[in-house]
């Protein structure tokens, strides 16, 4: 290995002591030191200003400087250049002060040989490069904390924060300075025990990875992180303290919980998608069966032969199954705006009760034919609401309809339009067969059948579901009371406009 070369400044002002350190470092064999001299400190500070130096050799007795001030001006000067002192003032507590005022070492002349002192400056040397090698990985690590998206902190064994960079600012509101020296406080009421808990596992050297937690800002609001720490250990010894670092996660988790929803969402849709396929196949294809059975006899060369009684009731079953047939595709196609969020409506100010009687009257004929008694009341003066008056009609035509489907003859369906709370509610009664109250759950889902059923008539399962897409579209709300034996009423209401 070549021989290294170090610069050295040595302030002296005494000849002959001058020359023995001279001769004292030429028997160095591993290093060449090149001795620069100053007899003054005022020549020294000008050579330290202008000539980069390995070491300063620094006497404390001279003609312009005595001291410990020697070293205090030297040091203000030397920069980066490490200062051993040798000076004839054998002194221990001398020797702290030099050392505590910045000098590498302190050697007493006549009490080292010539390997001492090489020694003693080659190691000031190394311990400087090494000071600041640390210095800039230490300015290198600042840096990066700095400028880190995430929080990092640093807390001692009893909990208190030690540092806290601009990202744990950012994130939680709190600085630095109000932070620095208290237990951290984003740690939640009540949560003490639990953050006291994980600062034991992670002293007693447990390092923990991406712990998902719910923690709290400054404002009171609430973030979800994902925290890893770890114990801060010297070579030997216990855990000096824990290092934290912690990512905001509430982003991802709301999308983790949006796509949650969503795939239970597209998982209902699929199932109401094979559930609308087997329901279309099988109620289209009983009706058009029927359709096709019953023109097939009308069709037959012996048709003549059938009476006017006969070909009048097939003609009454392909009325009534086309009718059915026209009634299923128009709520599968409501159905099918609904589970797309394509439901229009077009709303506008109207009065519910004008358009609940009208609906009534229609209903009148129907009732007729089937020998039910329609009875309409109201409550005098009920203001108006924003409502699409078609959507309405079909709502309140449903629940008429069903409510006559369930009544036997001479019965009567009540169909009444009150106030309450602050919306409009509209209720219809019957005095069918009730329905089990296991069932009632289950009545606004689509394609939801009961147990209770009325003689020759069919249901597509889809009428009370729509019912209650276009109720909640407009912000109310649909429901049933009912028990076995003593009736139904379905009653739904619709918020009365804000003045």
């Amino acid at each position: 290995m070549g021989v290294s070369t170090a610069n050295v400044l040595l302030v002296e002002d005494n000849p002959g002591d001058a020359r023995l350190v001279r001769w004292m470092l030429a028997q160095a064999s591993s290093v060449e030191f090149r001795v620069t001299e100053a007899e003054r400190l005022s020549r020294a500070l000008e050579l330290i200003a202008t000539t980069r130096f390995a070491v300063i050799l620094l006497d404390l007795s001279l003609p312009d400087s005595s001291g410990i001030e020697t070293v205090r001006r030297v040091s203000a000067v030397a920069d980066e250049t490490p200062i051993v002192v040798m000076t004839g003032c054998d002194d221990e507590t001398t020797a702290l002060t030099a050392l505590q005022e910045g000098a590498q070492d302190y050697m007493v002349k006549g009490q080292t040989d010539e390997r001492g002192l090489a020694r003693s400056l080659r190691y000031a040397i190394e311990r400087e490069r090494m000071r600041q090698e640390l210095q800039r990985a230490n300015a290198t690590l600042a840096a990066v904390i700095s400028a880190a998206p995430l929080a990092i902190f640093t807390l001692d064994p009893e909990g208190r924060v030690l540092t806290w960079n601009p990202a744990a600012e950012t994130m939680f509101g709190w600085d630095r300075e109000s932070t620095i020296g208290q237990l951290p406080r984003f740690v939640p009421e009540g949560g003490g025990e639990e953050f006291k808990e994980l600062c034991g596992r992670v002293l007693a050297g447990e390092v923990v990875s991406g712990l998902e937690l719910t923690r709290q800002r400054r404002d009171g609001s609430r973030v979800e992180i994902s925290l890893s720490a770890a114990p801060v250990c010297d070579a030997k010894g216990p855990a000096s303290g824990i290092v934290g670092l912690i990512a905001d996660i509430t982003e991802r988790k709301e999308r983790e919980r949006e796509l949650a929803v969503k795939t239970v969402e597209l998982e209902r849709l699929s199932e109401l998608k094979s559930q609308f396929l087997g329901m279309a196949a099988h109620d289209l294809r009983n009706p058009l069966a029927v359709i096709a059975a019953c023109s097939g006899f009308m069709l037959e060369p012996d048709a003549d032969k059938l009476g006017e009684e006969k070909k009048r009731e097939f003609l009454k079953r392909i009325l009534a199954n086309s009718e059915f047939m026209a009634r299923l595709i128009n709520d599968l196609l409501d159905f099918a705006q609904i589970q797309s969020g394509q439901l229009e409506l077009r709303c506008k100010p109207l009065d519910v009760a004008e358009v609940v009687a009208a609906g009534v009257e229609q209903g009148r004929i129907l009732a007729g034919q089937r020998g039910v008694n329609l009875v309409f009341q109201c409550e005098p003066s009920l203001p108006e609401v924003s409502a699409d008056p078609e959507r309405l009609r079909q709502v309140l035509g449903n629940l008429v309809g069903n409510a006559m489907k369930f009544s036997a003859a001479g019965a009567a369906v009540e169909v009444s339009v009150g106030r309450q709370n602050g919306s409009v509610v509209v209720s219809v009664r019957d005095q069918g067969p009730g329905i089990p109250p296991e069932e009632q759950t289950k009545l606004f889902k689509p394609f939801s059948r009961t147990s209770v059923t009325a003689a020759g008539e069919k249901s597509t399962g889809l009428g009370l579901a729509i019912c209650r897409s276009i109720v909640q579209a407009h912000g109310g709300r649909i429901w049933v009371e009912s028990e076995p034996g003593r009736g139904s009423t379905f009653s739904f209401s619709l918020p009365l406009e804000q003045s």
